[in-house]
């Protein structure tokens, strides 16, 4: 009997040693949600679809980890997925700030809706992350091993102009933004811009990096020589194809007209202001009006517009075009001189006389989505396009 014990004892402790170690069970994954970076590309929150600005927020899923860029900072988190349920803990950024407020209201509203993501829908390209009961951040992946589609979108500055290799001296301030076009599926995109002395404005088709600009119509203001043969040589360079390679954190546009680097509108250099005077880059931007004195605005033939890069300020009061320079003062738009201004008639249409309106230093409001003029007890809501 004792030695069936020593060796009943010698068998159990045999097998407790020969016995393999228990592994630790990996971490499902998610077909099709990791391995790939997602990109931004159309969000829906608080019941509108806020434009994007570059560089766009990224995602990517690896294990257990989400780790992205908000568009200004990194941010990581853990997630859990199952089935198509998916809810991510705490959210954590590193804290470089924003290079203005647009692009912080972006990150503010990016990650508040990423925090709230309860389930995800993957269809092909796309990944689709609900937030709450009607939020919606959709991306589209980012192919491995083929180049990144080009992403125009957003507000860029005219860094260098170049004609037949020679540089185009930029006597003022240049710009093109770039918006998905909703009537033009599949990608195409509309433009606008400030070409030097005019607006410019028209569509854009992106194919491969081939990027070919069709420009629609512009304002038609006098300028100085100057600025008249910058724009000219822009026109003539965004009038052939180009060929679109990135720069830094901008793009190169090269075509037999010439080349155009841009840069994000953010990095531009504004005008120095004189003293007691400002020129933010928050205010840079084309708008509409939208409301009248509280009540929704519906023009009688064509949109009231202002158009602002830097002090250049730009427009139309829905029959004419103008021009002209202005800054902030005291939280009031002061006008540097008289607006130039184009000499159409158009009986009946004048529902507020907006040239009148910002040469009596109206009051403004500047946030992300638009700016707000009040004067003569008249309030104008005007919304970024």
């Amino acid at each position: 009997m004792r030695r069936l014990s020593r060796f009943s004892v010698l068998l159990v402790c045999g097998l407790a040693l020969g016995a393999a170690p228990a592994q630790a069970a990996s971490p499902p994954r998610v077909a099709g949600l990791e391995g790939t970076t997602w990109q931004l590309t159309e969000a829906e929150v608080g019941g509108r679809r806020p434009s994007l600005l570059s560089p766009v927020p990224t995602l990517t899923f690896r294990g257990t980890q989400i780790t992205g860029q908000t568009g200004c900072n990194t941010l990581s988190s853990a997630f859990r997925a199952a089935g198509q349920g998916l809810t991510l803990g705490p959210v954590t950024t590193t804290r470089r700030g924003c290079p203005d407020a647009r692009r912080q209201a972006q990150e503010s509203w990016y990650l508040n809706t990423l925090r709230r993501v309860t389930r995800f829908q993957i269809s092909g390209a796309l990944l689709v992350l609900h937030s709450g009961k009607t939020d919606r951040l959709i991306f589209r992946a980012k192919e491995a091993g083929m180049p990144q589609t080009p992403d125009l979108r957003g507000e860029w500055a005219v860094h260098r102009l170049t004609v037949a290799g020679r540089a185009v001296t930029l006597t003022a301030p240049a710009s093109l933004i770039f918006s998905a076009d909703p009537d033009r599926p599949g990608g195409a995109l509309r433009f606008s811009g400030q070409a030097g002395c005019n607006r410019i404005f028209g569509g854009v088709t992106v194919s491969g990096r081939v990027v070919t600009f069709r420009t629609d119509g512009t304002t038609r203001m006098l300028c100085d020589p100057a600025r008249n043969a910058q724009e000219a040589a822009l026109l003539g360079v965004i009038g052939t194809p180009l060929t679109l390679m990135p720069a830094g954190e901008g793009w190169r546009l090269q075509g037999s007209g010439g080349e155009l680097e841009l840069r994000p509108l953010a990095q531009a250099e504004s005008p120095t202001p004189s003293p007691g005077t400002s020129t933010p880059a928050a205010w840079d931007g084309d708008y509409q009006l939208s409301r009248l004195n509280g009540q929704t605005f519906t023009p009688a033939l064509e949109p009231l517009t202002l158009q602002v890069q830097g002090k250049s300020l730009s427009g139309s009061d829905g029959c004419n075009t103008f021009g002209g320079t202005a800054h902030l003062q005291g939280g009031r738009l002061v006008l540097e001189g008289p607006l130039r201004s184009t000499r159409r008639l158009c009986p009946g249409t004048e529902q507020v006389n907006l040239t009148a309106l910002l040469a009596g230093q109206p009051e403004i409001t500047v946030t992300a989505d638009g700016l707000t003029l009040r004067a003569a007890g008249q309030t104008l809501e005007f919304t970024r396009r």
